[in-house]
């Protein structure tokens, strides 16, 4: 866990080849990136992964993914797991400021992440808060949903490339799929 002054940075050095997933586990203010170094458009790449590629394990706070491209991604290319974590309106029970940017997705699965709001019960679980989703290109897959999000608020969505999705017609097209509010604009 880093602060918000002194983050933790993960950064290539050249071109970075996982071919097993990346876990997080309650962590803060960590930035993955893959921009170091000139002529690299993306210094990690997660290729020909069987099941998830990036799982954030419970809260992921200030948390940046970027030039990081997923290709052959068979199950979610970035999910999370918060469902268990009771909202109670502070921020300690809620995920916020996660950042998934300038990131290419070809033939993967969607960024996923779980929660839920249930008004007939006051259950609110997995609340996440300030997500940004921005300047990635999703391209050349099956999937319906690209980018699922069930209880979130303060969303950010723009400047993203959606090309060559879904071209059986198998899966529900709800391309991005957020339960909450938030804004949406310059997608194409």
């Amino acid at each position: 866990n880093g602060t918000a002054t002194a983050p933790i940075v993960i950064k290539n050095n050249g071109v970075v080849n996982v071919s097993s997933s990346i876990q997080t586990d309650n962590v803060s203010n960590l930035t993955i990136s893959g921009n170091h170094v000139a002529g690299v458009n993306y210094g990690f790449t997660l290729e020909n992964i069987p099941y998830r590629a990036i799982v954030l394990l419970n809260k992921a706070n200030a948390v940046t993914i970027e030039y990081v491209s997923f290709k052959n991604v068979k199950d979610y290319a970035i999910s999370g797991n918060t469902n268990d974590l009771a909202y109670n309106g502070t921020a300690a029970t809620r995920t916020e400021g996660l950042k998934i940017m300038h990131c290419l997705f070809d033939n993967s699965g969607p960024i996923a992440f779980g929660g839920n709001l249930d008004k007939n019960s006051n259950k609110d679980t997995g609340f996440y808060k300030e997500v940004e989703i921005s300047y990635n290109t999703f391209q050349n897959t099956n999937w319906g949903k690209l980018c699922v999000f069930t209880n979130v608020q303060d969303y950010n969505i723009h400047h993203n490339i959606v090309n060559n999705v879904n071209t059986t017609n198998n899966e529900h097209n709800g391309i991005f799929f957020m339960l909450g509010n938030g804004d949406f604009h310059d997608n194409k």
